[in-house]
């Protein structure tokens, strides 16, 4: 019985994990807030990757043109601006 019970909990993680991969493909434009300026604005990130256990996003804000990652976990969500060089 133990077996089924792990078999449906990793069904069961399987299927949000999907479901939420299947949101964020459709919703394309993410409201986002930049930490340079404030300015609230929809926009697709310009680089996705994956680090350690974070999801990052790279966006480049419409007013200011600052560049900023926005790293999501399950747990937490922060926003740190990229250095200007």
């Amino acid at each position: 019985m133990q077996s089924i019970g792990k078999y449906y909990q990793c069904e069961k993680y399987l299927t949000v994990k999907l479901a939420l991969l299947i949101v964020r493909g459709v919703c394309m434009s993410e409201s986002v807030k930049c930490p340079v300026c404030g300015h609230s604005f929809a926009g697709k990130p310009t680089k996705t990757w994956k680090f350690r256990f974070y999801d990052v996003r790279r966006y480049e804000c419409e007013s200011c043109k600052g560049k900023f990652n926005v790293y999501e976990s399950p747990k937490s969500t922060f926003t740190i601006p990229k250095a200007k060089r």
